[in-house]
């Protein structure tokens, strides 16, 4: 679990939607292969979004699984 707060910049009201950057490291996560992921982002047990994502090595790189 995680927590965070997102300030809101001029113009925005509450309750509006804006969209938040976040990045992490994941060097523990099991990723089996390259294929197609997703994240399920659930707030307070409720699902809030899915997130889908793309494993595949960049150009000329090469991706090792164990």
């Amino acid at each position: 679990a995680m927590a965070f707060n997102v300030g809101r910049p001029a113009g925005i009201r509450p309750g509006d939607e804006q969209i938040v950057t976040l990045a992490a490291n994941l060097v523990s996560l099991p990723i089996p292969a390259a294929g197609k992921y997703e994240f399920v982002i659930q707030l307070d047990g409720e699902l809030a979004r899915r997130l889908p994502l793309r494993v595949q090595p960049a150009p000329g790189a090469q991706l090792n699984f164990g």
